[in-house]
């Protein structure tokens, strides 16, 4: 839901814009400037929202948060009916409010919502800058000139559960901007201002960047963003081993497959004996042999049985036959004897 005044993810700090492309951070105060709306496309956990919540603080507004998913209703944003002591009661949705009084929104994730939401967003991003309260006697609620709306999107093929905005919706925002990855040297920086050291900051950018080079050569299909290094570099800080940091951060969010190919390619040093799959493998692998061993040992009894109860059946048969390999004369002379057959 909606929170006020967000603390970043990517590290809410002074500077932080600085970090970014200065084209495109202009473009956004040019739009804000003129009244016009922005959206933001981009990776997951590369600053899209943080660029927002520092150009909010930049302006001292309060900025409303929307974490938008598929199953978030129209009344939500809007507002609705409530029913106390017999009678019903009108409250404002966050959007609605934050029309009425001015403030920031940042719809994250916005192309995860529902159809409806969108077309009840129309007016309110035409120049017109209405929502219509349909469930409130179709009441018209005229934005604020204050008031300022965003929204982020994760590329639609790489997340489950998202799709295209649709072009109408697309066509009535001013600024569509494309939130890269932060350059290695800024993301160093990006680490620092969230007090994680400098060579701990330096080793995960570096990291980062390969397995980005994999994704991009479509070897992998997880991404591994800014969020990710942080949330790496703040285990280190709370007293992990850099490498244990990096398996709970990074390596365990990977599929199977993938920690195989970057365990095969020596990507992650040290992750092969970390890694709670391979570690599993390797127990139940262990199992395995012993088991087959066991077997194998079983089977070798179950001969030497045999052999056993042959040798004893034929000794009740013939008690001296033990004897056979004695000479000639000797053998005969116990034939004679009546002691062998």
């Amino acid at each position: 839901m909606a929170k006020k005044e967000i603390v970043s993810d990517v590290g809410s700090v002074n500077n932080i814009l600085s970090s970014y492309s200065q084209d495109v951070v202009k473009g956004i105060r040019a739009c804000v400037d003129i009244n016009e709306s922005v959206i933001l496309i981009g990776e997951t956990g590369t600053g899209k929202t943080t660029l927002i919540n520092e150009l909010a603080k930049e302006k001292s507004k309060v900025l409303h948060r929307v974490s938008v998913n598929g199953s978030m209703g129209i009344d939500e944003i809007l507002g609705k009916w409530l029913a106390k002591d017999g009678s019903t009661y009108w409250i404002d949705g966050i959007l609605t409010k934050a029309v009425r009084n001015g403030d920031w929104v940042v719809f994250d994730e916005m192309n995860a919502m529902l159809p409806e939401m969108g077309f009840a967003l129309h007016s309110l991003l035409d120049d017109a800058k209405t929502i219509t309260l349909a469930e409130k006697d179709g009441e018209l609620v005229t934005a604020n000139e204050e008031f300022r709306f965003f929204a982020s999107v994760n590329p639609s093929e790489d997340y489950a559960g998202t799709k295209d905005v649709n072009l109408a919706l697309m066509s009535r925002f001013a600024g569509v901007f494309y939130i890269d990855v932060f350059l290695p040297e800024e993301e160093v920086k990006v680490l620092e201002r969230n007090l994680v050291e400098t060579t701990v900051a330096t080793k995960l950018v570096n990291l980062a960047h390969k397995l980005r080079e994999m994704r991009a050569k479509g070897d992998m299909y997880t991404f591994v963003s800014t969020r990710d290094i942080i949330q790496a570099g703040k285990l280190v800080n709370a007293g992990l081993a850099i490498n244990h940091a990096i398996q709970y951060s990074i390596f365990n969010k990977f599929t199977k497959e993938e920690k195989e190919d970057i365990i095969s390619k020596d990507i992650i040093t040290g992750m092969k004996a970390e890694s709670p799959e391979t570690t599993k493998e390797k127990s139940l692998n262990e199992e395995v042999k012993k088991l087959t061993k066991s077997l194998k040992e079983l089977d070798t009894l179950k001969e030497s049985e045999k052999l056993l109860k042959k040798e004893l059946y034929d000794l009740k048969a013939n008690p001296l036959s033990a004897l056979s390999g004695l000479d000639p004369k000797t053998a005969q002379l116990l034939k004679t004897l009546g002691v062998l057959k």
